[in-house]
């Protein structure tokens, strides 16, 4: 039997075979994905960590940087090494700062932070850089338009990540690198600069040329709407905000704003192609015009205002007008810091704080003053660095004082001592004896026996260099009436404080600088002695005295070299002593230690309140004066120009360092503005800091060939006087509230004034019975005009060539209503300037002009002289103002004080060669 075989059926074991080759490639393909997925998450691991490992080092570099930034506003100190010798003081993150991430805390693979050294950079071999503002990448750079002394500083850091247990690729280590541009901007780099807010609300055109810096609000307008206008010329970097308004209404105590709406566009900042467009317009989303500024058109600011402003500003202006909205930050000198309102203006305590005052105050000893010693600031005030020291007391009692190093001396009544201080090779005082000086020595037992004693003058030396004077003047501003309790009354009247006087005679000064520091045999001065009656007008003693304007508007000739001898010499001066910086301090302007910052043990500081020394109350207000300052200014050493400061109120009586020959001229490109541009290629920079500062106009003297006699100008003798002779005066002026019928301060007593405008000695009665205030022969020995009602002298024009740092009355101050007048009063004037009133109408006499080229800063509250501004002791002359071209060009006082400001640049990753190598170059 036959049995029946079937075969397999071939598509079956086909099938099998298909099935086991896509199964063999799906385990192909599930583990090329697995392997793909591990060595993805392995990248992604080494990414993270690679990631971690770079933010872990960019957090380091920006701590250092931090530390960096502190330190160098704090402790100005540019030494090539100043870090990298100095590793301790820079600190790094504690190693909590890395909880909960994978960075390195110890080991070699901890956190490095190296800092490098510092590096000055030059512009064209010059150690000031100029920022220009034609430099696109300077746009937006707060220094556009500025001189600064930049110092770059590199940092270097390193950091570590590595795996945790369940992860992969080992360690990781990124480096950074980072630098801060630090730039050390002069104060006077700028024609505006204001430490506290900034206001602008003149009458007339102004036109501001160079940069304009606030570290608070900028509050701008024109007084009134007009076609004149306030430009801004220059760049505008604000630290705070901008409103087109004014601080406080002029008239409402309660600090209501006054209603700009109908105001005219006449407020213009500069575009960066040139031009000029005004604050107020139609806005880009169109309708009516409106003030573009921070409130843009409403009635209080926000986020949509701001961002408004913003914007619009930013393409307007192209970083010429800048506000803390663009980045902008306050820019201080090293250990200062801006100034802040009280906070607590009802408690009866001043606790503003002004500590910049501390720049222009006597030095202190941690020993004698305990915490109130700050190294930091004593190394930016005046008085530390100063090479003549001279400490005065022009009060009435024996009084303490300071040496240049702090040290404690006693000072008698009316007395002064004369340091010089030497820094280089080594640190040393040397008490010196200036021409004229009385006495010297401990408590001024000393008399001046030596050829520059007192009796010893030629014939252009009539005064010493330094004068105390009790008693000598009246400053019609200052006065003990209570601003805060308003109106005046008999409980509370306005009483004129007499100002006893540091006169520092410029003339003299010169003299002995150019023979003592110089080594020089002739010197060209103006003569300061008042030349006899009967004196020829050809003669030298005429022609050249200084106070003598024979062409109406120019200036007298300098006369020929002047022989000096031992009179002008100053004793015991060593080498090294000029540095182009006198300091003056004024024992009777002492604030007590701490008043300068926060005052909360002492009594609010008021008009007319006693200043506290040492607990004891005294109330002897004074002042440094300059005087005869026409002409150049000593100038000598290594240094040239030349600085003054002082703790005290400073006045400035007629031109200074300028031949009083004032050129308006404006035209576009011209180089002869008395507001820019110096008198000569010889004239050298020169600055003024001190507590507050008048302008006292330029006394001017006719001679008819018989007679030499005043003209016009300022007198000591008549300072008391009210300013104008006019219907709108009462005879209870001090006792009555102002009014229409009360609205001149001053007394009406006719009086004579003094052969020189600087001295209330009677020297020269005939002078007095021949005395001429206003060109008019009939006026005879009285100063009435007409009737017996008294004017006071009629101000003439001025030039002044200095940087001025004063401080300010802060408008509102403590809720009292008062104003402190807007920058375009920031010189003070106390005397008839305009031709307000019937008598100098009916004399046909023109507004006065004072041009100042300089620049303009206010770091600080006033303490000596803290009287608010107001109209009724003065009228206003014609104000020609200008940024110095010597400082427009780099060229600075000698000491000028500087301002911090720092920028970030070239943050980026780098290899570790380079790391290695930057370290092996800073020697780590």
């Amino acid at each position: 039997m036959k049995s029946s075989h079937l075969p397999a059926h071939p598509r079956r074991g086909s099938a099998l075979v298909t099935t086991m080759m896509l199964s063999m490639a799906l385990m192909i393909i599930i583990a090329s994905i697995l392997t793909y997925s591990l060595s993805e998450r392995r990248l992604n691991y080494r990414e993270a960590m690679r990631l971690e490992a770079r933010n872990a080092a960019e957090a380091v570099a920006e701590y250092g940087m931090a530390q960096v930034h502190d330190i160098m506003q704090n402790r100005y100190d540019m030494s090539p090494t100043r870090f990298t010798a100095s590793e301790g003081t820079i600190v790094m993150p504690p190693a909590s700062f890395w909880s909960g991430g994978h960075v390195a805390t110890s080991g070699a693979n901890v956190p490095e932070l190296i800092i490098g050294t510092v590096v000055p950079v030059l512009q064209n071999g010059n150690s000031l850089y100029y920022f220009s503002s034609a430099d696109p990448d300077n746009a937006n750079d707060p220094l556009k338009g500025c001189y600064a002394f930049r110092f770059d500083v590199k940092v270097i850091a390193k950091a570590t990540v590595t795996a945790d247990a369940s992860g992969a690729g080992g360690t990781q280590s990124c480096y950074m690198q980072e630098t801060l541009s630090a730039r050390a901007s002069p104060l006077f780099s700028r024609a505006i600069f204001y430490n506290m807010d900034l206001e602008i609300a003149p009458g007339p055109a102004m036109n501001i040329l160079g940069a304009t810096h606030t570290n608070g609000n900028l509050w701008v307008m024109k007084q009134s709407s007009n076609s004149t206008a306030l430009n801004f010329v220059g760049p505008v970097t604000v630290a705070k905000n901008l409103y087109a308004d004014v601080k406080i209404a002029l008239t409402t105590p309660a600090g209501a704003s006054d209603n700009l709406s109908s105001y005219t566009d006449n407020v213009f900042f500069s575009t960066a192609a040139g031009g000029l467009v005004g604050l107020k317009g139609v806005p880009p989303s169109g309708g009516s015009a409106i003030w573009r500024d921070q409130k843009w058109g409403n009635a209080t600011e926000n986020a949509t205002t701001d961002a408004n402003f913003r914007q619009w500003s930013s393409q307007t202006y192209g970083g010429n007008l800048q506000t803390i909205l663009h980045g902008v930050s306050a820019q201080v000198p090293p250990g200062i810091s801006t100034y802040v309102e009280d906070p607590t203006p009802a408690n009866g305590q001043d606790n503003s704080i002004n500590k910049a005052h501390q720049m222009i105050e006597p030095p202190l000893t941690s020993l004698v003053d305990g915490s109130a010693y700050d190294s930091d600031v004593e190394a930016q005030k005046f008085s530390r660095k100063a090479g003549i020291y001279i400490c005065a007391n022009p009060t009435s009692s024996a009084r303490d004082g300071r040496m240049p190093d702090g040290t404690v001396i006693n000072i008698p009544a009316r007395s002064y001592r004369v340091f010089a201080h030497v820094f280089y090779p080594a640190e040393s005082v040397t008490e010196i004896i200036l021409p004229g000086q009385p006495t010297y020595g401990a408590n001024n037992a000393t008399a001046n026996t030596g050829s520059n004693r007192p009796a010893a003058v030629d014939a252009a030396l009539q005064f010493p260099i330094v004068t105390i004077r009790a008693n000598e003047m009246f400053d019609m501003r200052r006065s003990t009436y209570n601003y805060r309790s308003p109106p005046r009354s008999a409980a509370n009247p306005y009483t004129l404080k007499n100002i006893s006087t540091i006169d520092l005679d410029m003339t003299a000064l010169k003299l002995a600088v150019d023979y003592s520091v110089s080594s020089m045999t002739s010197s060209q001065v103006y003569y300061t002695k008042v030349p006899p009656n009967g004196t020829a007008t050809s003669a030298a003693a005429w022609t050249g005295f200084i106070y003598n304007n024979t062409t109406g508007t120019g200036a007298s000739a300098l006369p020929a070299a002047t022989s000096l001898g031992a009179v002008n010499s100053i004793t015991n001066l060593p080498a090294g002593a000029w540095n182009g910086a006198v300091y003056i301090e004024s024992v009777d302007a002492h604030q007590p230690a701490v008043q300068s910052d926060f005052v909360t043990a002492n009594p609010k500081y008021r008009n007319g309140a006693p200043t506290l020394i040492g607990g004891t109350p005294v109330n002897e207000p004074s002042g440094v004066r300059l005087i005869n300052g026409r002409g150049h200014l000593a100038t000598g050493g290594s240094n040239p120009g030349l600085t003054v400061a002082t703790n005290d109120a400073v006045y400035v009586l007629g031109h200074y360092n300028a031949n009083g020959a004032i050129d308006t001229t404006t035209t576009v490109g011209n180089t002869t503005n008395s507001g820019r541009f110096s008198d000569d290629t010889s004239e050298q920079a020169c600055a003024i800091c001190c507590d507050a500062f008048t302008v006292l106009s330029t006394p001017y003297y006719t001679n008819n060939g018989t007679t030499v006699s005043q003209r016009n100008g300022w007198n000591d003798a008549l300072s008391s006087l009210r300013r104008a002779n006019s219907t709108t005066w009462s005879v209870n002026w001090a006792t009555t509230a102002p009014s229409n019928s009360n609205d001149d301060d001053g007394f009406a007593t006719s009086t004579q004034p003094r052969r020189y405008p600087y001295s209330m000695a009677n020297v020269d009665a005939v002078y007095n019975a021949t005395h001429d205030p206003i060109a008019s022969p009939t006026f005879g020995g009285s100063i009435s005009y007409g009737t017996a009602t008294t004017i006071r002298y009629l101000a003439a024009d001025v030039e002044i060539s200095a940087a001025i740092m004063a401080g300010i009355v802060i408008s509102n101050k403590d809720n009292n209503g008062q104003s402190s007048g807007s920058a375009n009063n920031y010189p003070r004037f106390i005397e008839e300037w305009a031709n307000d009133g019937t008598a100098y109408q009916n004399l046909g006499l023109a507004q006065r002009i004072v041009a100042i080229r300089g620049s303009i800063v206010a770091m600080y509250e006033s303490r000596a002289a803290t009287e608010p501004w107001s109209w009724r002791t003065m009228n206003a002359p014609n104000r020609l103002w200008g940024f110095h071209n010597l400082f427009a060009t780099g060229h600075f006082p000698p000491l000028t004080p500087i301002v911090m400001d720092y920028r970030r640049i070239n943050f980026n990753d780098i290899d570790r060669p380079t790391y290695n190598s930057l370290k092996s170059a800073w020697g780590l």
